[in-house]
């Protein structure tokens, strides 16, 4: 028996060394005892399956089905106790063309049985087949009216007499209004959940039409007109709202044609879209715009505000899911951060100008037609704004990278050497916090294909913890800042620390610790001006000469060496060209002006 079995397996990746002392056991079960009519075999990836139940993640088996209760053994005919075939992809189609093309045939027409049987074997497998047909191709979008497989040769008013057969063909007409009825009152929002662009939205009125174009030959076909006709001469309760019923397919197949046509000049404009670089869509806008605007205007039957509403929403969804597909998250976290920063902005200028053009569109709009623009603007751009929120987000975490993960472009740049006494505990201190922000980028990671997807609530959650970690990280910032502010003895030293921070002058906090230490150096350099200053008034009438030294050149030589101390000083704020201008530093401008020095030195260079 196993031979048999074996021998009438042939299934992917099957190979005899597949099987194992279970599967026998469980193929000996079926054989030998009458506890199972079923045995199915399959394979899923390296492994067989054998089982008295039908698979659910198979995509093709073998089956065995029992003909009777009685034990199997060995010598026995195998074909006569057995039938068996194979299911290939889907099981639900398999099955459904077994049952239409033998088995159904087979028993409806078991003229063995008694009359009572037959009638109610009839109505049990008229239903099942209806129910099974219905669910086979509903799967693909289709909906057919499933035929009963009775005898209905004959005239209609004879047929009329057979209450039993009325009852069946009475209960396949309510199966089939209830179809009808079904594809009628689904609307495009519960018959598409998924649907979310604007070309989606094309092809589901182009498949609703040829459903119900579909549905409206088959009322138009003999078999069907020729049941009608039976219950028609038995005067069936059911046929006038199965009439109601089919006069509404047409009028739904007129509407469905309408909108598949006016939503078709979308198709171009949309395909292009979503083609189109980031910073070339908005040159589309306008076009989509006019076009969403002649529908509205001009279509008899897309023309509510929900429609609309809901086709600039898809719309929207294409604007963001094309702006999403050019964002390269890989460069925010771990790449090169300035193309990150160009993508986000480019993404940022293209949603703000779709609305933009929508707001401009709209003006034009009620300016110049006599129909009001009842479409609500946060409906259809509350998706827009918060892709918007993220693009902002992620800019906020390219600018952690710039300011804790020491990114520039591609390339890190390398810690700074500071020197003094507390050189090397800043360096430590700026090693720990690049290390924290890099931890805190972790969580964000972890769920970077949601990021973009604006509808995911573990967004919000993650990035508020990571926004609240560099906060902290500015506080330490602040902290190592201060530290080195209170060594600070020099000119020179000040100039070096501010040029290390300068990048991260562009955060509010840090930024107010940084102006600190910019005034400290403006301090140092008055302090510097300040004692040259007391010392050439003092000493200037009889300044300090070595004896060798001419009187009054000797003089001048000395004024040009304390002149050279203010000149190095001057040099090195000069070219620190990040200094902010401050109150300190216009003091310093006019004490150098009063000592005499050029007076052209813009004090922003100070």
């Amino acid at each position: 028996m196993l031979f048999s079995i074996q021998k009438r397996v042939s299934l992917p990746e099957m190979t005899s060394d597949l099987w194992t002392t279970d599967h026998i056991d469980t193929i000996e079960k079926f054989f030998l005892t009458s506890e199972s009519f079923l045995l199915v075999i399959y394979t899923l990836g390296n492994h067989l399956f054998v089982q008295h139940s039908p698979p659910r993640d198979a995509k093709e088996f073998v089956y065995f089905i029992r003909t009777d209760n009685e034990v199997i053994n060995p010598g026995d005919n195998f074909e006569s106790h057995v039938q068996y075939g194979l299911l290939k992809c889907n099981a639900l189609d398999s099955l459904t063309r077994l049952m239409n093309t033998l088995y159904s045939p087979l028993l409806s027409r078991n003229s063995s049985w008694p009359i009572s049987v037959q009638n109610e074997f009839a109505s049990g497998i008229n239903r099942f087949m209806a129910v099974l047909n219905d669910a086979s191709h509903k799967a693909k979008g289709h909906t057919v009216l499933y035929l009963p497989n009775e005898d209905l040769e004959g005239d209609s008013a004879q047929l009329a007499t057979d209450k039993d057969l009325v009852q069946r063909l009475e209960a396949t007409v309510i199966h089939w209004t209830r179809q009808i009825k079904e594809v009628l009152t689904s609307n495009q929002s519960e018959a598409s959940q998924g649907m979310q662009l604007p070309l989606q939205e094309i092809d589901f009125w182009k498949k609703r039409r040829d459903n119900m174009s579909g549905i409206a030959e088959q009322l138009d076909t003999s078999a069907v007109l020729h049941i009608h006709g039976v219950l028609a001469a038995a005067s069936s309760l059911y046929l006038a709202q199965f009439d109601t019923m089919g006069a509404r397919i047409k009028e739904g197949m007129a509407q469905a044609d309408s909108n598949f046509r006016f939503l078709s000049a979308l198709r171009d404009p949309v395909a292009a879209l979503s083609k189109a670089e980031v910073r070339d869509m908005a040159g589309l806008y306008p076009r989509l715009l006019d076009l969403v605007r002649f529908i509205w205007i001009s279509s008899p039957y897309f023309n509510s505000r929900d429609h609309i509403t809901g086709l600039l929403q898809k719309i929207s969804n294409a604007v963001i899911l094309r702006c999403s597909d050019r964002i390269p998250l890989d460069d925010v976290f771990d790449g090169n951060v300035t193309a990150a920063i160009a993508a986000l902005k480019d993404a940022i200028a293209s949603c703000e100008a779709w609305k933009d053009t929508y707001a401009w569109k709209k003006d034009v709009h009620d300016t110049h037609s006599g129909k009001e623009w009842q479409i609500s603007h946060s409906s259809v751009f509350a998706q827009v704004d918060a892709f918007l929120q993220r693009c902002h987000n992620l800019l906020e975490v390219c600018d952690g990278q710039i300011h804790f993960g020491r990114k520039d472009g591609a390339a890190k740049r390398p810690l700074p050497c500071l020197g003094g006494t507390k050189g090397q505990e800043i360096q430590a201190s700026l090693t720990g916090i690049e290390q924290s922000f890099v931890r805190s980028l972790d969580p964000l990671v972890e769920i970077r294909d949601q990021i973009l997807d604006v509808k995911s609530p573990l967004w919000m959650d993650r990035y508020s913890k990571f926004k609240q970690t560099t906060k902290d990280l500015e506080i330490m910032v602040q902290n190592v800042i201060a530290s080195a502010l209170g060594s600070i003895r020099t000119l020179e030293a000040g100039v070096e620390l501010l040029d290390v921070f300068q990048l991260l002058a562009e955060r509010e906090l840090i930024g107010r610790t940084l102006a600190k230490c910019t005034e400290r150096v403006y301090a140092i350099f008055g302090e510097q001006l300040d004692a040259v200053k007391r010392v050439f008034n003092n000493q200037r009438s009889n300044p300090p000469l070595f004896p060798t030294w001419p009187r009054l050149a000797g003089a001048g030589l000395w004024a040009r060496l304390l002149k050279k101390q203010i000149d190095q000083s001057k040099d090195v704020l000069a070219k620190a060209s990040y200094l902010a201008t401050t109150e300190p530093g216009d003091e310093v401008s006019c004490l150098l002006f009063l000592l005499c020095l050029p007076a052209s030195i813009p004090c922003n260079t100070l």
